[in-house]
């Protein structure tokens, strides 16, 4: 006899301990900083790095940072001491109740300067001044209106003395200077507060469209030019034809018997073939047609010839017709082939062999 036993685990989830550090709680696993110092707390106790901290100025540094000391550097050790570079710092510079390093640079007025071991040096230009109290050194420029100000080493102003641009109303349209308008068909600009046309020409309109010299439209089917003058230079030709008592537009084409005329400045110009009239219908000169196993062609002066085959004749079954050289089907099952109007062969289709084969 087979006896199972049934054994059941019980699983207790571990708890772990908080920490307390400087009256501070931190959880299992929590990371934190005592001024410098990495720490870590791990099931009720803290880790902390070992490295000691610098102090400066009331800043706390961690090992390997630093600080600048005028042109000394002192970096913080893992002992928590600076060590400090012992460079020899040049004196820095007083200028306009300001204090400047060594080595840099600032602007007096229009003057560039330089502070170096305590002297100062500045370059000695006459300045400029503009109604803002900007200063300029010889040589810079600023803009009034559409004139140019440069000032001089002798720290006086040049300034152009030009006609500004002014503004035009055109039908109550602002338009600044040089601004261009098309007024009718002339090109237009705005000079001086004035609009300026050219007057070397003339518009043309039609329809109440203007247009510029040089420029065409079509009245039917002329072509007109427009001239310097205003006037108009059209062309004047024929633009319908009368053929056999009907009218016709210029373009228009039309056909007479196998023939196609088209319409054109007044004259019908017509294709020149030799038409036949076969059975009611025409052909052109050329052309050829089936008339059903024989072919015919429309020959030079009107002429139709024709093959003289014996054609073969199609097959009549039930009331239905049938094509010479086609398979029909009979039934559901049969098809036979039309061979000049007798069904010479029938067969089962392969689908019908296969029912018929398995009901056998």
């Amino acid at each position: 006899m087979l006896r199972v036993i049934l054994l059941t685990a019980v699983f207790c989830a571990y708890s772990y301990a908080d920490c307390t550090f400087n009256d501070e709680t931190y959880a299992h696993g929590d990371r934190f900083k005592d001024e410098c110092r990495d720490c870590y707390c791990s099931n009720g106790r803290v880790s902390c790095a070992s490295h000691e901290c610098c102090y400066h100025d009331d800043e706390v540094y961690r090992p390997g940072h630093y600080y600048k000391d005028d042109c000394n550097t002192c970096q913080c050790g893992s002992d928590g001491e600076f060590r400090c570079s012992t460079n020899t710092c040049l004196e820095g510079c007083e200028a306009n109740n300001q204090t400047y390093s060594h080595g840099e640079r600032f602007n007096d007025d229009c003057n560039q300067c330089s502070c170096s071991n305590g002297n100062v040096y500045c370059t000695s230009y006459e300045c400029c001044h503009d109604a803002d109290g900007e200063s300029y050194r010889p040589g810079q420029s600023y803009r009034v209106d559409c004139n140019t100000c440069s000032c001089l080493s002798s720290g006086e102003w040049y300034c152009s003395d030009v006609r500004c641009p002014e503004e035009c109303l055109y039908n109550d349209e602002t338009l600044q200077h040089g601004e261009r308008v098309t007024i009718d068909c002339k090109s237009c600009s705005c000079q001086f507060g004035e609009v300026v046309c050219p007057e070397s020409y003339e518009c043309c309109f039609s329809d109440d469209t203007a247009y510029s010299p040089g420029r065409y439209i079509t009245d039917d089917c002329n072509s007109c030019r427009c001239d310097t003058s205003g006037e108009w230079e059209c062309t004047e030709r024929a633009c319908t034809c009368e053929y056999n008592d009907q009218s016709y537009s210029h373009g228009e084409s039309f056909e007479d018997e196998c023939n196609t005329c088209t319409c054109w400045y007044g004259d019908a110009r017509c294709s020149n073939y030799d038409c036949c009239d076969h059975e009611g219908e025409t052909y052109y000169q050329g052309q050829s047609w089936t008339e059903d196993c024989n072919r015919c062609w429309c020959q030079r002066g009107g002429n139709t010839t024709c093959t003289e085959y014996t054609c073969p004749e199609d097959c009549l079954h039930e009331g239905e017709m049938y094509p010479h050289g086609r398979w029909f089907f009979i039934d559901d099952c049969n098809q036979c082939y039309c061979s000049d109007g007798e069904e010479l062969y029938c067969q089962q289709t392969r689908e019908c062999e296969r029912v018929n084969d398995v009901n056998g």
